[in-house]
Order: structure tokens, then sequence, then C-alpha cells
């Protein structure tokens, strides 16, 4: 999420971890002194070069260590501040160069060089991002926000029934494959593109299991005199 004071101030006082993207707009101290986020922009260098999304990207960036004012409402003096480290950052594809994002990042307990710390920030968000899409892709499809769960218990079952069908969409990677011969539309861009596979192919693989599953037929019960009913039974068609 963006830099809110309150969550910086309360995942450092609970030692934690953390990468938050900054909004750029909130003024911070350097060195001490009380500075604008863009005269602090001045004070970061950008030497390190990173493998970007794809082979032709590459990730230009750099940090500096600033402390961030947590205090309810401003204060000119002896400002409450938690130290922090701030990452410039830009991709770079051939010549041509994106915008800056900006990343406050916290690792407490790793000791490790800079130009680490920075890759290991960045990688992390990158991953943080995918999750984010593959949520937001879920959502969509299955109109979550029209979703009420009136009690406690019908929120476990949900998440229960969500974390099964997380799994099983996870262990399907090892047939990716397979479902891009036979779903080629539906698990890739072009039929040439098989490099595709290597990246977060999970929402394409769950677009694939929704038309499996729209072949799956139930039979009803079926009563018979002197005989019991017979089960549900399903037929899926997949590969």
């Amino acid at each position: 999420g963006y830099d809110d004071k309150k969550v910086i101030d309360y995942l450092y006082r609970n030692d934690a971890s953390f990468i938050i993207r900054s909004k750029g707009i909130r003024d911070v101290y350097y060195e001490g002194e009380k500075m604008s986020f863009s005269e602090v922009l001045r004070k970061v260098e950008m030497p390190y070069t990173f493998t970007g999304g794809t082979r032709h990207e590459q990730l230009i960036a750099g940090a500096v260590n600033v402390s961030v004012p947590v205090d309810p409402h401003p204060r000119k003096k002896n400002a409450t501040l938690v130290p922090i480290t701030l990452i410039v950052a830009r991709y770079k594809k051939g010549r041509k160069l994106g915008g800056f994002f900006y990343l406050f990042f916290s690792f407490p307990h790793h000791e490790m060089p800079e130009e680490e710390l920075i890759e290991k920030a960045l990688r992390c968000y990158r991953i943080r991002w995918k999750i984010e899409e593959f949520y937001r892709q879920v959502k969509c499809t299955f109109n979550w926000e029209s979703l009420q769960l009136m009690t406690y218990q019908s929120l476990k079952t949900f998440n229960s029934l969500l974390l099964a069908a997380l799994i099983f969409l996870y262990d399907l990677e090892s047939m990716k494959v397979q479902f891009a011969q036979t779903y080629t539309c539906l698990m890739l861009e072009s039929k040439n593109k098989l490099k595709e596979l290597s990246k977060f192919i999970y929402y394409r693989l769950s677009l694939a299991l929704s038309y499996c599953f729209q072949f799956m037929k139930k039979y009803h019960k079926c009563t018979y005199k002197k005989q019991k009913n017979y089960n549900l039974q399903t037929e899926l068609a997949c590969l």
C-alpha cells in the first residue's frame, strides 16, 4: 500500500520487514534536516542496474537513507522519526526511459550490501504486484464485491474454499505446457510465444480451467422403488 505514517510507525515498532510504495509527496528528514521529497531526490545517485521483467528491459536504481516523521500532528521540533531507506528507480528499454517510482523499505535483520538490499526490495515488490494482479483478476471474474458474508463461519468457509482452489491451481503449473497445447488461445497471446509460460500464468490457467469446467455434468438423483437413491455423479472433460 501507500506510505501512510501510521502504517510505517506500526511496522517499525513491531520490528517488521516491509516495502511500501511512496506517493512521492511527503516531507522526510535527510541527515537530520527536514526536506521536501523533491529536494531529497536530488541527493540520490542511481549507480545500479538490474534485470527487468524481460530480456531487453533493465531497472536503474539508487537509494538513500532518510527518516519519516510519524507524529499524528506535524511538529516543528523533536519530531518522532522512523529511519527508513528510500529507493528511486526507473525502467529502461533500449534508449527509452520510463518514469520514476519510489519505494520505502526496511529489512532490520538483513545484513547485506546496499546493492543486494535494493535488488531484494525491487524483486519482492514485483512479486507483490503479481499477487495483487492475480487477486484483481479473481475478484473481477467471480464478482467478489457483490458478495456479503454475514457470519464469521461463512468467512472461514469462503477462505477455505478459496485456499483449496488456489492450491489446486498452483499444483497444475506442472501441466502448463499441456494446457498451452490444448487451449492455446487461452494460455498464450500468440501460439509462437511459448516463453510466456515462464511468467506468472496462473490467471491464464484459471481461464483454461473455467473452460474445462463448463463441460461438467451433474446427474440428478433417481428414486427407484425398493432401491436407495443413487449418489450424485460428475463428469469432467479435461486433458
